[in-house]
């Protein structure tokens, strides 16, 4: 960084949904994000010191193509997974059914770089990776 620059936007990702309001409490919750915009009908845009997630509404057009299933189903065949800060995974395993999604069963958690692993689904079945500090 140069003199007189300002710091960096936090690290972004774009999570593509149906319905952005749920989506985003999800992780909102999950994550500790707090809600920074949106616009009703369109997005809705998270944020912490260090990340920022959007959650944008696909057209009805698309929306077709990914039917919603109750109870959640996995959704993984894409090809990018966000990796979701949060202060403590049995926390997080708790919470996240009351919120529409589901976590994978204990045990399946992993070690790595700095952190415990374990995924989980949210409302719409995105597969996301949960990531307690060690």
């Amino acid at each position: 960084m140069s003199d007189g620059a300002t710091a960096p936007a936090p690290a972004a990702a774009v999570v593509y949904c149906i319905d952005e309001h749920r989506v985003a409490a999800f992780y909102a919750a999950l994550g500790a994000l707090s809600p920074v915009e949106s616009l009703d009908g369109d997005f809705v845009t998270l944020e912490s010191a260090h990340l920022q997630l959007s959650f944008v509404r696909v057209p009805p057009e698309v929306a077709i193509a990914f039917p919603l299933a109750d109870p959640v189903q996995r959704r993984s065949e894409t090809r990018v997974k966000v990796v979701l800060p949060v202060l403590h995974l049995a926390a997080a395993r708790a919470a996240a059914p009351a919120l529409g999604g589901s976590v994978d069963e204990v045990g399946r958690e992993w070690e790595f770089r700095d952190g415990r692993h374990m995924d989980a689904v949210d409302p719409e079945g995105n597969v996301v990776s949960l990531r307690e500090p060690l």
